[in-house]
């Protein structure tokens, strides 16, 4: 609330992990790293919070003037990671329903009004990520977008990284392909491991089809009829197995920027 008032806010470091903790012992040895770390000025701060998805409208205007930048994985590949987390759309779809104006005015021909807590776990989340998505494509109506399918970045990281920088009007410090090959195409981490949510290093391509063959063909056809007609606007014509996804800026104008990938 600090931040968005003020544009001043403390930040935090996760203390876990040998990198954090050589990170937060720099911070702490050396003042002018800690101020620097403090003050905002000249900075392009960067907030990576999955859970403002449904408030992009909201919070961009408050928080910057450059496109947000949204991420779009496969349903499919959706609802293993709910699996592997043991994180259940059922509640999350109940909480939804229970915000009256946000259901009835956008999600209500998509979600039947229930217990969805009492469903399996293939339609409660082809029902949530449908829900998620069709918000952002709502947003996209008055708020600067950046869309990037996950299986885009995974075939070309580094036109998805010159894509970013661009649409963002950000620079890169190091050279696109060197980004590219440290944190997208590190082979033998596709999954993470020992209860960790995340793990930056990674084969991208590798984790955007991990999903092939763990859903079996019947679960696979209900989720693509279930997210239908918001699965379409992503990923049409991108076959189940291979295929090529643009990339895109959406603007409130309706101008979309399809750069060649």
């Amino acid at each position: 609330a600090e931040y968005l008032r003020s544009g001043r806010g403390r930040w935090a470091v996760k203390n876990r992990g040998p990198r954090a903790q050589q990170f937060i012992g720099r911070l702490r040895r050396n003042r002018r790293r800690r101020h620097d770390w403090d003050s905002s000025a000249g900075r392009v701060p960067i907030v990576k919070d999955p859970f403002a998805l449904l408030s992009i409208g909201a919070l961009q205007p408050r928080l910057t003037q450059r496109p947000v930048v949204v991420a779009v994985r496969h349903p499919c590949a959706w609802i293993l990671s709910l699996r592997r987390m043991n994180w259940p759309a059922g509640p999350e779809l109940n909480a939804l329903i229970r915000q009256r104006e946000l259901y009835e005015r956008f999600l209500v021909g998509m979600l039947p009004d229930r217990d969805w807590t009492q469903v399996d776990d293939v339609e409660a989340g082809a029902r949530a990520w449908a829900c998620l998505y069709q918000m952002v494509l709502e947003q996209c109506r008055t708020s600067r977008v950046a869309i990037v399918p996950m299986e885009t970045f995974g075939a070309s990281p580094d036109a998805t990284i010159e894509f970013l920088f661009g649409v963002t009007g950000l620079e890169s410090q190091e050279p696109v392909p060197r980004l590219a090959d440290e944190y997208a195409r590190r082979s033998g981490v596709v999954t993470p491991q020992h209860g960790e949510k995340h793990e930056l290093h990674r084969d991208s391509r590798a984790l955007s089809v991990a999903w092939h063959g763990r859903l079996d063909k019947a679960e696979v056809n209900a989720v693509r009829a279930l997210t239908d007609p918001v699965y379409s606007e992503f990923y049409r014509g991108w076959d189940r197995a291979e295929g090529e996804l643009g990339l895109r800026g959406v603007l409130p104008e309706g101008n979309v920027k399809r750069p060649h990938v």
